[in-house]
């Protein structure tokens, strides 16, 4: 009976000259037709206030005209960003606490660098103060020298009506404190 090699070991033979054919076929397969990366844009820029100081903090976000996720950065101590798109439109969104969103659009080909410097406007102030205090001093009606309830208003002769809560809250302790007011 001849010596016949086993079925582990002819599996193992056949794996080890397949391999040097994959590897040396892999490099010739990647290397195969010369492919460049798409060519990077960039925008970088500046975002100021009025008095030209810079905004640190600002969000950048930048979205495409292509459909994807936008991108967004945030400006530095000196209200410097950059950032590294691909080639094609955009629009450019700054936007910062007490501030007035700005936005622009930009067109970038190839390997360009786009500038986009933003002077940010002061957001005005809305405020909204309510004063509510109780009716206080006021007096409606008073009995005039004909002892019937007049309003106030009606009475022709000028009057002063001093009540008993200004009394208190004046300490007035007199007829003659009262008749000085």
């Amino acid at each position: 009976m001849k010596n016949r090699p086993s079925a582990y070991f002819r599996a193992l033979v056949a794996l080890a000259l397949s391999a040097p054919l994959v590897v040396h076929v892999l490099p010739l397969h990647a290397a195969g037709p010369c492919q460049r990366p798409a060519a990077q844009s960039s925008v970088h820029g500046r975002v100021v206030d009025p008095s030209n100081g810079a905004i640190a903090g600002a969000q950048v976000t930048v979205t495409s005209d292509r459909r994807g996720a936008p991108a967004s950065t945030v400006t530095n101590q000196q209200g410097e960003f950059e950032m590294v798109m691909d080639a094609g439109s955009y629009t450019v969104r700054v936007s910062a606490n007490g501030f007035v969103e700005a936005s622009r659009r930009f067109t970038l080909g190839g390997a360009d660098t786009g500038t986009a410097n933003f002077t940010l406007a002061v957001a005005g102030v809305h405020e909204l103060v309510t004063v509510e205090a109780p009716g206080g001093y006021s007096v409606g009606a008073v009995s005039s020298a004909t002892k019937t309830m007049t309003p106030l208003r009606d009475v022709p002769q000028s009057v002063s009506v001093i009540s008993r809560a200004l009394i208190a809250d004046q300490r007035m302790s007199s007829m003659a404190d009262v008749t000085r007011y």
